[in-house]
């Protein structure tokens, strides 16, 4: 199939839940072993699930903790929503995390 031929049939490809998870952790300007550590990951998890090899256990515990720390929607972050809202972008809250030492790992 042309390029040509994909854009006259308006295709729209659908993201993962990899590749939202990419997206929320650029959007926050960490690395990976920043933005697990920031959810209560281990780095090898997190980037297994952000390469789609393996999901967390708990799909909408990590959404809450990534719309906690920048702002993104955890309904964005499991597909349930598509829409972006205007809010200002990613990182307009100032999130009260709690130490990483007090949270539940994710894996």
């Amino acid at each position: 199939m042309t390029t040509e031929a994909v854009l006259n049939q308006g295709f729209i490809p659908e993201w993962t839940f990899a590749d939202r998870l990419r997206k929320a952790r650029l959007a926050s300007g960490l690395t990976q072993e920043e933005f697990a550590e920031q959810l209560g990951a281990k780095p090898g998890a997190y980037s297994h699930w952000e390469a789609g090899r393996n999901t967390p256990r708990n799909l909408v515990a990590l959404a809450q903790r990534i719309e906690m720390l920048v702002g993104i929607p955890a309904a964005w972050t499991l597909g349930i929503m598509n829409d972006v809202p205007d809010n200002g972008g990613p990182g307009t809250r100032s999130p009260k995390l709690k130490p990483v030492s007090e949270r539940k790992p994710l894996d």
